[in-house]
Order: structure tokens, then sequence, then C-alpha cells
């Protein structure tokens, strides 16, 4: 199956809207081990992503998974360190965060 521009534009929405709206539970969960901005720069990063989202979601696949974490980590550098690691580990990792919101979904039903 190939994924369209417009899916690929949902599913990325989709993880951004979601992402952003669990903020608070991300801010939670470091401050038992960190210093509570995750969720913060997580949100500020997202946000950036749904502003350039028309631009990201034209390019192929792999070129927009790229585009999202250049714009995570350009926004608040808040995905540092996997840029120490090689970009399809930051792909799959979106990957598997755009295929989970679509567990028990037909591709025509994601918001």
């Amino acid at each position: 199956m190939t994924l369209t521009a417009e899916l690929q534009r949902k599913l990325i929405e989709a993880v951004a809207c979601c992402m952003i709206e669990h903020a608070d539970e991300l801010v939670a969960l470091d401050q038992a081990i960190g210093d509570g901005d995750h969720g913060l720069n997580m949100k500020r990063g997202f946000e950036a992503v749904l502003a350039d989202l028309d631009k990201i979601a034209a390019l192929p696949t792999g070129e927009a998974l790229k585009a999202v974490g250049m714009t995570l980590v350009m926004k608040e550098l808040i995905l540092f360190p996997m840029l120490l690691k090689p970009i399809h580990l930051l792909q799959n990792y979106i990957w598997r965060k755009m295929t989970s919101l679509m567990k028990g979904q037909y591709l025509w039903q994601i918001p």
C-alpha cells in the first residue's frame, strides 16, 4: 500500500496532536526523573511541526519523517540524543508512534 500525501498528513497531524494533548503527562513523568520540561518542549516542537504540516506532508515518507525529526530538534533541541544515532532510528520511532494511533482502525477512520 502506498502512503498518500493526504494520509501521511493525517498521520503526522494525529501524532502531533496526541503529543500536544498529552504534554502535561510527559511533564509529570519527566518531573519524576528530570527537570520536568520534556512535555513542554515536545509540545512546542510538535506545534512547529503542525505549522509546517502542509510542506512536510508533501515530501516522500522518509524525507517527511526526517523533516518532522529535524523540526523537533531545531525547535527545542528536544531530541538531541537521537542525533547521535542513525536517522533511521528517529524515522522508525516516529513511524511506530504514527502506526500505534491506527491500531484497530482502518486508514479511512483516522480523524
